[in-house]
Parts: structure tokens; C-alpha cells; sequence
């Protein structure tokens, strides 16, 4: 299964109605090698089960009930042909009478959380609106419309506003029957046949139709403020553009090609390969920014701070120590922060804040970043925000 926002919604909100705990993995997989087909992938996950098995044993779970909660892992790692599939990572989360997992493009630790919470900071990243972007794949016989995140593409229904073909488009100037164009090789360069003059006569109904490609675009995308970044054959790129009026279109960059022939995996690495660096540009302005603001009202520093922040819905960018954990509660009605260190008997069954922080930025329109230790905009701290007042 792909994972997205809505996943993640679903994950943060799920209610576990029973004495079960809540289990999270994490482990790394590989797309194809020796790990793949010689079971390595499989033993690290079967390692981490039996790792559980041993921490459920502080729970009131008899055997029988811990083989239950965790036969559906167990079926997963003992299916051969399962590990013949996979991507760079792999999230399960369970609990009695819920499993699912994920195949994701990240490389894992491999790790473990059992608490009352799902724990998904991990993927927090695949929610993140500040990596938003649109591709636009011009092709005369197929337009289609994507919306990308980093690790994410989804095909967006156009038909309706937007017309698929030229043919479509422009019935009349298709069929002229002293004009006909075809496919010139692999850069779908037109070929024209017939009397002088009419490749000029095709560059106007180009442009013709891509007018009526704009003209869909605006209705489309009206209230948006995320970059277009256009795909196709190098000749309609500047044609397009000419006719655009889109305020966000990517002008120095494109998808060079017939996009027709990429699987949607590699049309995907190769959009985010043309924007990772307008993004990650992004992510250094904000830090920046933090900068700027760490000692006024509008910088948190302090994880209690913090959590209140995103609890009330004032966090606009929340920075995270992506290896770090805070084992803890946070009371709602008191907003008051408990914190407990790993060795302390209260960790059991109680959730990580900065995952707590991360779900409630989220759910409340903030933006997360997860940092390497040395990247965190404020030393000494696990946590640290740009507050929005």
C-alpha cells in the first residue's frame, strides 16, 4: 500500500477501545539484491518480533493472544515472494483487530515503538505541503495533470476542464484533409506532409490548444500557490509557456521527453529530481528564519512551549531532531508536560511528545521538518518552532 496524508490522519487518530497496546515497526528493505532473495530483509524483521514478543511479556497478554497480535507479521515475514517486492522501507502498525503496512521510500532504522500511540513521525514527510508541486506532461495525444510531493504522485482527473488531445481540442484543424502530422521519431517532433506552410499552420494550433490547456489550468489550480513544472518534448516547452498564465510555472527547468513512455515511479524520481534543490532552498530560508526570531515571542525553544504551540494551533514550522525521542504526557486540560527518561518505568505505554508535537502540527496547517542533529536551527534541543503569534 502507498502511504499519504490520509493515512497518516487515519494513523494519528485511530482509538485503541481495548487493553491492547499499539505496535509500530520500522524496518529497512531493499528493491533488489542479495537482501531481497536470500531472506536478510525477512530475518530483521522476524529479529524485531521476537524482540516484541519478549516486551509484550510486561503486559497482561497471555501467550496465545501475543501469537495472535503478531501472527500477521509473522505471515509477512515468512512469505517468500512478499520480499521480492518491496521499496527502501517498510512501516507496520497493529494492534488486536488492525494491521496494515506500507512500503515506503525511505531507509529505516530498523525500530520498534509499543505505546498508546501509532507512532509516525517517521513519515511525516509524506504530508508536507511545503514539498508541493505540480508536473504538467504536454503531450499532443495524452495531457496529463500530477500533483507531487517528495515521496508521493497522483494522477488528477482533467477531463473535464482541460481536453485530453489536440484531436479533442481542435476537431476542425485535425481533420483538415490537406494536413496531416505525425509522431517523428522518439522526441515526437512532427512530421508534416502536404503543401508549404503548414508547419506554421500546426505551430498555431498548438498554440491554440495549448491555450485551452491554460485557460484549464487557471480553473484548476486558481487558489494555488505551488510550483507547475512542465514535461514533453523540448520544441512545446517555450510554446507553452508563451501562453501561460499560471503566476507559479517553473520557467527554468523541465522534464526533457515523450513522458508516455516512463512508469509512473520513474516519472515521479525524475520531477523531484528537477525540484528537490527549490525545496531543500526552502528548508534553509526557514531555518534562516527561525534564526531571526529565536529570541522574540515568535520563537519556542522549550518542548512544553512547544507542545502547547501545536496543541493551540500556533505553530507555522516545527523543527525536529529526526533520530530524537521524549518520552512523556502532555495534560490538555493543564497543558502541562510530564517528561520521563528512557530507563523510567513510566515509558511504558506512553507516547513519544515529539511524534505528539508532530500530529498535532499537522492536523493544525503547520509545516515539519525532520533535521539531522547538526541542522537543528537552536542547539541543545529536540524541539524548537516558528510560532505564527
Amino acid at each position: 500500500m502507498l502511504f499519504n496524508k490520509k493515512d497518516f490522519i487515519e494513523l494519528a487518530h485511530y482509538s485503541n477501545n481495548t487493553d491492547y497496546p499499539l505496535i509500530s515497526i520500522y524496518t529497512p528493505t531493499h528493491r533488489a539484491g542479495q537482501e531481497t532473495w536470500n531472506g536478510k530483509d525477512a530475518l530483521k524483521l522476524k529479529n524485531i518480533v521476537l524482540d516484541i514478543k519478549d516486551n509484550l511479556s510486561e503486559y497482561d497478554l497471555n501467550h496465545s493472544e501475543v501469537q495472535n497480535l503478531l501472527q500477521p507479521v509473522i505471515d509477512l515475514y515468512e512469505d517468500h515472494a512478499f520480499w521480492l517486492d518491496q521499496s527502501d522501507g517498510l512501516a507496520i502498525f497493529l494492534t488486536k483487530d488492525y494491521f496494515k503496512y506500507y512500503k515506503i521510500p525511505i531507509k529505516f532504522e530498523g525500530r520498534y515503538y509499543i505505546n498508546s500511540q501509532f507512532h509516525i513521525k517517521p513519515l511525516v514527510s509524506f504530508t508536507k505541503e511545503s514539498d508541493r508541486f505540480f508536473l504538467l506532461d504536454l503531450n499532443q495525444q495524452h495531457v496529463r495533470l500530477f500533483e507531487c510531493m517528495q515521496y508521493s504522485i497522483t494522477e488528477i482527473e482533467i477531463s473535464d476542464v482541460i481536453p485530453r488531445n489536440i484531436k479533442d481540442a481542435l476537431p476542425e484543424e485535425h481533420h483538415s484533409t490537406t494536413l496531416q502530422a505525425h509522431s517523428g521519431g522518439s522526441n515526437d517532433s512532427p512530421i508534416f506532409h502536404g503543401q508549404g506552410g503548414y508547419k506554421s499552420e500546426h505551430s498555431i494550433d498548438i498554440e491554440k490548444f495549448f491555450r485551452l490547456i491554460n485557460d484549464g489550468i487557471e480553473k484548476l489550480l486558481h487558489d494555488e500557490k505551488v510550483p507547475l513544472l512542465l514535461g514533453g518534448v523540448d520544441y512545446l516547452i517555450p510554446m507553452y509557456r508563451s501562453v501561460s498564465t499560471y503566476n507559479f510555472l517553473v520557467e527554468d527547468r523541465h522534464i526533457s521527453g515523450n513522458l508516455q513512455n516512463e512508469g509512473i515511479v520513474t516519472l515521479h524520481e525524475k520531477a523531484w529530481a528537477e525540484m528537490s534543490d527549490i525545496f531543500e532552498v526552502s528548508k534553509k530560508e526557514n531555518i534562516s528564519r527561525f534564526g531571526e526570531i529565536a529570541h522574540t515571542d515568535l520563537g519556542a525553544t522549550a518542548l512544553e512551549e512547544v507542545l502547547k504551540a501545536s496543541v493551540n494551533g500556533r505553530v507555522d514550522t516545527l523543527f525536529l531532531n529526526k533520530k530524537a525521542h521524549c518520552w512523556g504526557e502532555f495534560d490538555h486540560t493543564t497543558q502541562k508536560t510530564t517528561q520521563y527518561d528512557d530507563s523510567s518505568e513510566n515509558v511504558k505505554e506512553k507516547a513519544d511528545l515529539l511524534n505528539f508535537a508532530t500530529i498535532q502540527c499537522i492536523e493544525n496547517g503547520g509545516k515539519v521538518y525532520l533535521l539531522e542533529e547538526e541542522e537543528m536551527p537552536s542547539e541543545d534541543t529536540k524541539a524548537c518552532a516558528i510560532l505564527r503569534y
